[in-house]
């Protein structure tokens, strides 16, 4: 990456995620600025030498990509956007969708996507295909407050608490 790029990105990326649908093997990273809407999309070859391959406009606010779903959410308007990273590295939008509002953590778990809201405990589950995002009928409830959501190797989700420092699975 330039260093021109990167004093663009860096000191306002709050986005990095890895490893986006792709037309190629490479894995991927995309930094993404929220405030200005800069996104680039960098690849690990063979040799972990990351390389910028692509540097574009996105509408800026996006407050989440979720990887393994390759979605874009935002929290404050409940915009999202499914992309596509195509081989020379730009993001297209494949289908765009109106969700609720402030969903904190976002998380794919298999071919499921979780959304939890980090001030109820709500969370709803659903998968997304050509025909757009479906949701199961049932609403979970979880305790409020969890920070971070992760999904394991098991598609097992573990969830944590930065505050209190609690974990669970």
């Amino acid at each position: 990456m330039s260093y021109h790029i990167a004093r663009k990105l860096i000191p306002a990326v709050t986005i990095l995620a890895a490893a986006a649908t792709s037309a190629f093997a490479q894995s991927n990273l995309i930094f993404y600025n929220q405030t200005n809407g800069l996104a680039a999309v960098t690849t690990l070859s063979r040799s972990d030498v990351p390389q910028t391959i692509s540097v574009q406009s996105l509408s800026p606010g996006w407050t989440q990509f979720v990887t393994n779903a390759d979605l874009f959410y935002s929290a404050d308007t409940g915009l999202a956007a499914t992309v596509y990273v195509d081989s020379s590295g730009y993001l297209y939008t494949m289908q765009d969708f109106g969700f609720s509002t402030g969903w904190s953590q976002i998380v794919a778990v298999g071919q499921n996507v979780m959304f939890y809201n980090r001030q109820s405990g709500l969370a709803v589950t659903g998968w997304f295909d050509s025909g757009g995002f479906h949701q199961y009928p049932t609403v979970l409830q979880f305790s409020a407050g969890w920070t971070n959501i992760v999904s394991t190797a098991q598609n097992s989700l573990l969830f944590y608490n930065a505050r209190s420092e609690e974990r669970r699975v």
